[in-house]
Order: structure tokens, then C-alpha cells, then sequence
């Protein structure tokens, strides 16, 4: 048992963190000090640190069987590093074994595509809402798209949450993100009336205990991050580039292209940061620099004289070599 992690646990609560933040950490803490294996965890040097992080980044191997990512790693360290700098504040350690910690280096990529609106309008319209399934896998597409919501709040997304009256969501954000009533457009208010009196009865049928979240499996438990990954896969084309990230990342670019200023879409999207939806007008960039390339009537003609500019330099480096002797012609006039 790690000391004083319940009194560390109470310090990330009264910082503000979410109760899925806190379970991390202590999940991470707790990792740690089986890895170490010493009774006396207070003895842990730099030197372990370091083999620990070098554990991490070669050895260790996710659930499914590969290499850890350079942002779980990150993740891994700073949880056993804040653990660390709250014992030199409660006196437990004199020096702290993580101070000047290199962390991974890992370059942070946004992703530059996204669906566009005739994909997302086929990916909704797939599931056989004639099925106690289908009318569930409906509903949680609306959501991801009109909401937007990321995976994990869909999936701890409660009944209490939802107001059928007033036509609101309000989920508990991911990621610290700003909590606040999102409304439901008639669509998918259609789709979620249909599935709380027709699906959702039934999926509970067989449930073990009572089920607070929305979404539920055909066993009436909750639904994993591994059953949306597959609900997803059961319905995306060969060729279509659908993820649950990918239906939040359309609706903000979609609704951006049609007007919506940055902060509607920031308010939308749960972001505290105005930066983090300032990524999404960069693929709004892209798609106009390449609609001037392929439209702007100046853009055509400097592309069409481009190129008679290269065949006219061609014609002239052609009649320049023409003019050379061989060796042949220089031999037979000596």
C-alpha cells in the first residue's frame, strides 16, 4: 500500500479533477509500486525512475499486446511524478526522485481528415431501425454527430442527463472540458423517443442490475469502448474513414463551413480553450486553398502558361543541342 494515497486522492479531488482523472492517477501510482516491488517505497531513487520509464517505453505491453503509446507513457510518468512532489510536501521524502525527468518526446498531430456530409448521412441511415439494435446504434450516431460528443462521455452519458421535456443533454465532460446544456435537434430527439420506449426496455430485459447509463448493450450492461469500436466497424464502408473521433471532428467543421462562428462551436464542442477549436478552421484553410486552385480563373491560366513556358524552354534546350557537332562531324572536317 502506497502512503498517504488516499490523502493524495483528496488533493486531486479539491483541485478540481474529474473522477475519471483521479482514477488514473491512482491507477498509475498504483502500477508503479507493483513494478518497483519493494516494501519501502519511500526509497525509490532517480536511477529506478529512469529504469522504470525505460520499462515503460520497451517492455510493457498494452491489453492488446502492443507497445505503449509515447502519450500513455507521458501520462504514466507525470501521474507517478505529481505522487511524488505531494510526499515532499507532506514531509514523507526529502528529495524528489522524478525531479528533472525527461519525458518522451512526442509531437502532437492533428488530424487533417474528416468525414464529409454525404458520408456522416449514410453511416446514420445504415442501421435497420426495425431492430432493438439498429434503433440504438441510430441514436448513438445522431448523438456523436449533432451533439458532439466524444466516446467516452456517450458511454457515461446517464438517463438523468437527458431532458425529454426541455429537449436538453447535459453530459459530464471529458478532458475538463466546460459543462453545459446542449440541445437536441428534432431528428434526434425523434430517434431517442423511439429508442427509450422501444429499444431500451427491451435491451434491459435481461440486465443484472440497474443500468443509469443510456446506452446499453443486448445484455443490458453498458456499453465498452470496445462494443462502440465494433459498432462502428459493423457499419462503415471499405473505403470510409469513420471512427468515433471522426463524427465530433465533421459536425464542428461542418457547422464552421456553414456560418457558425468559433465560439458557438466552442460552447458546442465543451472546450475551455478557444486554441483547441481554432484547429478545426485549418482544415477549412486547406479545403479553400484547394477550391482556388481548382476554380480561381487565374489560377488556371498561371498553371496553363506554366506549362508553355516548360515546353517552350524544352524547344529551347532541344535546338540548342542541335547546334553542337558530334564527334563524328568534328573528326571529318579535320
Amino acid at each position: 500500500m502506497l502512503p498517504l494515497l488516499n490523502e493524495f486522492k483528496e488533493k486531486l479531488a479539491v483541485e478540481g479533477r474529474k473522477p475519471i482523472t483521479i482514477d488514473g492517477r491512482i491507477k498509475c501510482c498504483n502500477f508503479f509500486s507493483k513494478w518497483y516491488g519493494s516494501e519501502n517505497i519511500l526509497k525509490v531513487s532517480k536511477r529506478d525512475i529512469e529504469k522504470y520509464k525505460a520499462y515503460l517505453m520497451t517492455e510493457h505491453k498494452n491489453r492488446w499486446g502492443k507497445n505503449m503509446t509515447p502519450d500513455s507513457v507521458i501520462n504514466y510518468l507525470i501521474a507517478v511524478s505529481m505522487y511524488f512532489r505531494f510526499l515532499c510536501e507532506r514531509k514523507k521524502v526529502f528529495l524528489d526522485p522524478t525531479l528533472g525527468l525527461k519525458l518522451p518526446y512526442h509531437k502532437l498531430k492533428f488530424r487533417t481528415h474528416y468525414p464529409t456530409e454525404k458520408e456522416i448521412e449514410e453511416i446514420i441511415n445504415k442501421p435497420d431501425t426495425y431492430t432493438y439494435t439498429g434503433i440504438r446504434d441510430r441514436l448513438l450516431f445522431e448523438l456523436m454527430y449533432t451533439c458532439p460528443l466524444r466516446s467516452v462521455e456517450v458511454r457515461r452519458l446517464k438517463l438523468s442527463e437527458v431532458d425529454m421535456k426541455e429537449k436538453y443533454f447535459y453530459p459530464s465532460r471529458a478532458k475538463g472540458g466546460r459543462e453545459c446544456g446542449i440541445p437536441i435537434i428534432p431528428s434526434t430527439h425523434q430517434a431517442l423517443e423511439r429508442y427509450l420506449t422501444i429499444s431500451r426496455p427491451r435491451l434491459l430485459k435481461h440486465a443484472k442490475r440497474n443500468v443509469e447509463e443510456l446506452f446499453v448493450t443486448n445484455d443490458g450492461g453498458p456499453l465498452s469502448i470496445t462494443m462502440v469500436n465494433k459498432i462502428f466497424d459493423k457499419y462503415r464502408g471499405k473505403n470510409m474513414r469513420m471512427h468515433p473521433h471522426a463524427m465530433r471532428r465533421a459536425c464542428a467543421v461542418h457547422m464552421l463551413k456553414n456560418g457558425a462562428s468559433v465560439r458557438d462551436v466552442q460552447v458546442l464542442l465543451g472546450h475551455r480553450n478557444l486554441e483547441s477549436t481554432r484547429h478545426y478552421t485549418a482544415l477549412l484553410a486547406d479545403d479553400l486553398k484547394n477550391m482556388q486552385d481548382k476554380h480561381h480563373p487565374r489560377e488556371k491560366r498561371s498553371k496553363l502558361f506554366g506549362k508553355s513556358l516548360k515546353k517552350n524552354e524544352n524547344e529551347r534546350i532541344d535546338s540548342l543541342f542541335r547546334r553542337i557537332p558530334n564527334k563524328k562531324s568534328l573528326r571529318t572536317q579535320s
